[in-house]
């Protein structure tokens, strides 16, 4: 891989010494996926897991959560009541804990947010001849654009733009060569234009960081936490996200060990747990 910064390329990553897994996301979360499933089922875990099923909503009230409302993603669309004596937030960006403490009486918790007003969008291509390297064009103070062109599965390649506030790459696939040529960079424009597109590029705006403040003296109810990107979101530029939610997961689990996380005696809306997985930062 190699990378062009305000000062030009820089010196290409040995390949014997950097190695980099490059696929699209929707591989590498089945491959998770079905690693963890396959895990549970020979683990002997009492955990069970629920397939095409969604949360629609918090059991309890503004003192303690007792439980998770559900509904099947199926043509019946049945819902059912799950009780629980913790509930675990982890649903990432979108999550809609807030609203759902809301809906319990619960006061939602506050929210701190920084916005740079980076956009992206991406696109897969196949090219005719393959280049024998990944491509990073970094934004520079003069243009605050930039792009990544990067192998996955199936013999396609990732076409990845980015840029701030008045300049966000655009999401119809006839502007994106114009954008790829206003880098400044011949060579991947020109490598584009032999390329065939196999997918339309796709937008991504919401991508403010934004640290829910759960971890606050009182800031939830009894039998709730949320964990990773459902407690702190981090603009996926940072590749910090995952690190964060695989963080959260070894906190909870000491949380869980030291019995931190079950029934206690304090009161009501005081200091946080001992050993609560907090946001980072």
């Amino acid at each position: 891989m190699i990378t062009k910064g305000g000062n030009g390329w820089q010196r290409r990553f040995h390949e014997g010494r950097h190695a980099t897994t490059s696929c699209t996301r929707a591989l590498f979360d089945a491959t998770v996926r079905a690693r963890v499933l396959a895990e549970a089922e020979g683990s002997g875990t009492r955990v069970e897991v629920l397939q095409g099923t969604e949360a629609t909503g918090l059991l309890g009230d503004a003192d303690r959560v007792t439980g998770v409302r559900v509904r099947a993603r199926d043509a019946g669309r049945a819902e059912r009541e799950l009780p629980a004596d913790l509930v675990v937030d982890a649903s990432g960006r979108g999550s809609r804990a807030p609203k759902w403490l809301a809906e319990l009486g619960a006061p939602a918790p506050r929210e701190e947010v920084v916005d740079a007003g980076i956009g992206y969008c991406t696109q897969m291509f196949r090219p005719v001849e393959p280049l024998d390297m990944a491509m990073v064009v970094q934004p520079r103070p003069d243009l605050p654009r930039g792009a990544a062109w990067s192998p996955v599965e199936g013999g396609n390649w990732l076409l990845t733009l980015g840029g701030v506030r008045g300049q966000h790459p655009p999401t119809e696939s006839s502007e994106v060569p114009g954008f790829v040529k206003s880098l400044g960079e011949p060579a991947l424009y020109e490598h584009l234009l032999t390329c065939e597109p196999v997918s339309p590029p796709y937008g991504f705006r919401d991508t403010s960081n934004r640290r829910r403040h759960y971890h606050a003296p009182g800031g939830v109810p009894e039998g709730f936490l949320a964990v990773s990107d459902a407690a702190c979101t981090f603009n996926p530029i940072y590749g910090q996200g995952m690190a964060v939610a695989a963080l959260s997961g070894l906190a909870l689990r000491g949380c869980l060990a030291e019995g931190a996380c079950g029934p206690v005696s304090r009161p009501r809306r005081s200091a946080p747990w001992p050993g609560r997985a907090t946001p980072p930062g």
